[in-house]
């Protein structure tokens, strides 16, 4: 299970997602351990901002130890950051019910005024020469 942890601090790398996952996924007397198999760093950056969101993917096995972890860390204050972990999900832009189904605001008043979703958003992958 892949799992995203978001608003993390801009000085955390790959050894420090690492060690803070770590105790979580050792195990117990009746907690099965898990075990990493790939972390990556990224940064957003929109496009009229110049500020850059840091977020990382981790992929932890089996799926029991990948709920623990997420359970356990989140919202755990990290560096001064409130971290948010949750599961992480694909996504198929051909699923997408907005491009299969008529205009939905033509059936109801819509009160939104802006979409939800960020438009322009560029991703970079933070990468180490000792990850690559």
């Amino acid at each position: 299970m892949i799992i995203l942890f978001t608003n993390i601090p801009t000085d955390f790398y790959h050894d420090n997602v690492r060690s803070l996952i770590q105790p979580v996924i050792k195990g117990g007397l009746f907690k099965p351990q898990g075990t990493i198999s790939g972390v990556e760093i990224i940064a957003l950056k929109e496009n009229d901002d110049d500020a850059l969101e840091y977020q990382a993917l981790v992929n932890i096995e089996p799926e029991v130890v990948a709920l623990r972890t997420i359970k356990s860390l989140h919202r755990m204050n990290v560096k001064g950051c409130r971290i948010m972990v949750r599961q992480y999900f694909t996504r198929n832009s051909e699923n997408d019910k907005r491009r299969t189904e008529p205009d939905p605001a033509s059936s109801f008043n819509e009160k939104r005024t802006n979409s939800c979703r960020r438009r322009d958003l560029k991703v970079y992958k933070i990468a180490f020469p000792e990850y690559q």
